[in-house]
């Protein structure tokens, strides 16, 4: 969440941001209405919420998905920038770290273009 408060108040010089935000429950998404407020300021910035335990079709959140972030999703997300500069920025528990490394560099990341805060 740090990373992409501080990217909101910066000039993107023709960047995009995307946000895949996981959780298991929708209530344990803590920063979704600060994220959303900056989304809605910003046309270069959005976010996807997912919620490993939460079924999307009994949810209002039009952005959730209830499940975990797949491969497609990030091939999504590259697939809609215009720009081939790329960076991501990865903070979860170690076996997520892991399946997201393995699915940022299926879709074409370089391994210096994977940042990583690991916490634990």
């Amino acid at each position: 969440m740090s990373i992409f408060d501080h990217l909101s108040g910066q000039k993107m010089n023709n960047r995009s941001v995307a946000l895949l935000y996981s959780a298991q429950t929708l209530n344990e998404l803590i920063f979704k209405d600060r994220i959303l407020n900056i989304c809605s300021n910003r046309n270069d910035m959005r976010a996807i919420f997912f919620a490993t335990k939460e079924d999307s079709r009994d949810s209002t959140e039009s952005l959730l998905c209830g499940r975990r972030i797949g491969l497609n999703d990030i091939r999504n997300v590259m697939n809609s920038f215009t720009s081939h500069d790329k960076l991501s920025f990865v903070c979860g528990p170690p076996e997520m770290l892991f399946t997201m490394e393995s699915f940022l560099l299926e879709s074409g990341f370089e391994q210096n273009e994977i940042k990583y805060e690991k916490w634990w």
